[in-house]
């Protein structure tokens, strides 16, 4: 229960909501060959079936619950919805459900994995820059090696091909879509978008890892060979094949010291660089991450403190062709708060040994308007803003079930809430949910 609505959507939606999902899930392992082969064969799967009550029922027939003019969760950081629609009984509420899973053989020094999940690359927890759990599940296949030394990983390889959708519909198949009880449906299949990433990550020494990726966002063509190749330069292959694609590049990395971990991470999109420091005339656009965590004690107590910073430049995501964009189901595959947004985050949390985890937790993000645009200046003209100061209690009664109790503040700026400044009180009881 949130009397907030979960900001689910600002656009009028009544807060005070009830969110319930039940669910399925499965595990499966065994050993392949032998128990003592080192390779084991999983499969696992789970689907969640949503849905949202809107206590306050007078809203409902007001239009905004079945014609979002954003995607429902704009403004917030985890949660996303692939779709969406009215439900039947009562009918004051939306349903959208939501499937994963996969099949994959493990071994110490190899994954492969094939399925429909959500992917995360990098160090940090609000958000990474390349690949987040913000936007939704994708098919995708993915491979993984590692090569250790004394029990300890020294270089893991990972490559990753993936299935986006893009939401634009593929109009040269308007006959075979003709629907002769409506003639006047524009309903279409979405024109293909796809991914691949491939990621080198270096242990240097057990406190220390620096990780290097390529990302290319492709789109309206099946993909073409050289992307195959998990080894090939991305930054080249895309050159061979007509300069057509969205290449992103970047590196992050772990510094693990004094009873603390740092994180940096660089995101570059569409590096050109002969102009990386030409300021009026360049396609060079960044990303910047910066996030520490600290365990200290204080009057015979623990406690963790983390923050996290991002900043994120206009064009970050965007693309000149619209198919390229890095975005699935509406919502980026990067960092949640799209191009043009800067990003505050900081958590302080009292490790006691009960089953009560009380935290602090405070956001502060700004969003611009991101577009694609040579020389377009960051954050600029009329933003919006959204801060956001809370209490949480996690009561974890066991490894499955749990209450959270979450107290918060949130004070906007041109989101158009009911109230630009309000108070939340969520309650959530989980079980068997890691989210």
């Amino acid at each position: 229960y949130s009397s907030g609505g979960f900001e689910m959507n600002p656009l009028g939606l009544p807060a005070q909501t009830i969110w319930v999902s039940p669910g399925l899930k499965f595990n499966y392992v065994a050993p392949i060959i032998s128990a003592y082969s080192g390779f084991m064969f999983y499969a696992w799967g789970e689907f969640y079936k949503h849905s949202a009550y809107f206590l306050n029922k007078s809203e409902i027939n007001k239009g905004s619950l079945t014609n979002f003019q954003i995607k429902p969760f704009e403004y917030h950081p985890f949660y996303s919805m692939e779709y969406f629609v009215k439900t039947e009984e009562p009918d004051w509420g939306v349903d959208f459900d939501e499937g994963q899973g996969g099949i994959g053989i493990y071994s110490k020094n190899l994954n492969i994995n094939f399925g429909k999940y959500k992917l995360s690359f990098g160090p940090f927890h609000r958000g990474n820059l390349s690949l987040s759990l913000k936007n939704p599940s994708f098919p995708q296949f993915n491979l993984t090696l590692k090569k250790d030394y004394k029990n300890r990983d020294l270089i893991e390889f990972s490559y990753t091909i993936g299935d986006l959708s893009s939401e634009i519909p593929d109009s040269s198949v308007i006959t075979a879509y003709k629907n002769q009880f409506h003639e006047n449906s524009t309903r279409l299949p979405w024109l293909k978008r796809g991914i691949v990433n491939h990621r080198l990550d270096i242990s240097f020494t057990k406190t220390f890892r620096i990780g290097f990726y390529e990302q290319i966002v492709y789109g309206a063509r099946s993909i073409p060979w050289q992307y195959l190749i998990p080894v090939n330069l991305f930054w080249s292959a895309q050159h061979a094949t007509g300069d057509f694609d969205n290449l992103q590049m970047g590196f992050d990395l772990d510094w693990i010291h004094h009873n603390g971990r740092t994180n940096l991470a660089l995101f570059v999109d569409e590096w050109a660089p002969f102009t990386t420091f030409d300021k009026e005339n360049h396609h060079n656009w960044f990303g910047f991450q910066f996030g520490h965590s600290q365990l200290f004690s204080l009057f015979n107590e623990e406690f963790y403190l983390r923050f996290e910073n991002a900043i994120l430049a206009p064009q970050l995501y965007e693309h000149k062709f619209p198919i390229n964009k890095s975005f699935n189901q509406g919502y980026p595959i990067g960092y949640w708060s799209k191009g043009d947004s800067y990003d505050l985050w900081i958590i302080f949390t009292w490790l006691n040994q009960s089953k009560f985890q009380p935290r602090l937790e405070f956001e502060y993000t700004i969003f611009g308007n991101p577009f694609y645009e040579v020389g377009r200046k960051y954050i600029q003209n009329d933003t919006v803003k959204r801060e956001k100061l809370s209490f949480i209690i996690e009561y974890n009664m066991n490894n499955y079930k749990g209450f959270d109790f979450q107290f918060s503040y949130l004070k906007t700026k041109n989101i158009e809430y009911k109230k630009s400044n309000f108070l939340d009180f969520t309650i959530n009881y989980k079980y068997n949910i890691s989210y």
